[in-house]
């Protein structure tokens, strides 16, 4: 399996995917910039039809990383819209350091495939307790791509400590405590000024997270709740208007309906059974019947035992894992009216 990832530096455990260059303490910035592979630059360059250099596509540049040469593989990132604003690694994780009294301490941080994607995490120093013997140790997070796929990007994350789960309180835009996302458009100053207003909002919101999740813990969610709630989550898919005549298209229909309902059996096989963490001897153990239960099951199935096609990192911190799990944080929230 790719696992898509550049370089990258992690401190603690080794990752299921045993990659990255482990350090004993957490660094501070410049720590972690060298030891992330993310000390270089990126510059545009125009666009040409090859064979005709003087035929420009005006309409798009080139993103290219500063430290490789001309024909060096993966020396072009991506192609953007000429107004893109490019933000330098360097420039985006001292913005990213200076919202900590005193600077970050960073457990991970690096970059995807050639550089498109670059990411660091801090710890915060307040966990979110949800009960006697379940914890949410709290991170804060920040991505940015150089191909334009991404905005620039500060999350709070957590990771539940009984399971090593992973969850992303960045679910609605109107949570203005708990979501910065801004576009390739803004000045440095202007995004800094921004970021620093998030955290403090963020600060004070954590006690209100802390209150939803220990709410959810606290609301019972039965067999019969919990596979209607999988089936509004994950619904069967419409049949395609052809299923009937075209026999390419009703085996294709079939393949996905059996993969959609089997990820739903997996989902409530993980809450009843519990499941094995991913690169990992031990156990996840089984959920409660309640709606914390409901959603710490699927963060186990998209952490530890989804089939992911690429890197099951960028799937679940970055990708569509993250938002799956996102989503069942907020129709919870929506169901429990919390």
């Amino acid at each position: 399996m790719p696992h898509l990832i550049g370089e990258m530096f992690y401190v603690g455990e080794v990752p299921w995917h045993g990659l990255g260059a482990p350090l004993k303490d957490r660094p501070g910035l410049e720590g972690a910039i060298a030891a992330g592979g993310l000390d270089w630059t990126v510059s545009t360059m125009p666009l040409s039809v090859v064979g005709e250099p003087h035929s420009l596509a005006p309409q798009r540049v080139a993103v290219v990383r500063d430290d490789r040469q001309t024909g060096q593989p993966g020396r072009v990132l991506g192609v953007v819209h000429p107004q893109f604003q490019l933000l330098q690694n360097r420039d985006g994780l001292t913005l990213f350091d200076g919202l900590f009294e005193g600077g970050g301490n960073y457990e991970t941080g690096g970059y995807l495939k050639q550089g498109e994607v670059v990411w660091l995490q801090a710890a915060l120093a307040e966990p979110i307790q949800v009960g006697d013997n379940d914890e949410l140790k709290t991170y804060l997070l920040f991505s940015n791509s150089h191909d334009g796929t991404r905005p620039i990007d500060i999350r709070l994350t957590t990771v539940r400590v009984v399971c090593n789960n992973t969850l992303t309180l960045a679910t609605r835009a109107r949570e203005a405590g708990t979501f910065f996302r801004r576009g390739h458009n803004l000045s440095l100053e202007k995004l800094r000024t921004e970021a620093k207003a998030f955290f403090k909002l963020l600060l004070k919101d954590q006690s209100t997270q802390q209150e939803i999740m220990q709410k959810m813990s606290a609301a019972a969610c039965d067999d019969a709740a919990f596979k209607s709630f999988l089936e509004r989550l994950l619904p069967d898919p419409m049949p395609p208007a052809s299923v009937a005549t075209n026999t390419a298209v009703a085996q294709a229909y079939a393949t996905r309906l059996d993969n959609i309902r089997a990820s739903r059996q997996a989902m409530f096989g993980v809450r009843r059974d519990g499941c094995q963490q991913r690169g990992s001897t031990q156990q996840v153990k089984a959920e409660t019947a309640t709606w914390w239960g409901t959603l710490n099951a699927i963060t186990a199935w998209v952490d530890h035992v989804q089939e992911v096609k690429g890197s099951v990192f960028a799937h679940q911190m970055f990708g569509a894992g993250n938002d799956f799990k996102g989503s069942a944080y907020a129709r919870i929230r929506k169901e429990l009216a919390l």
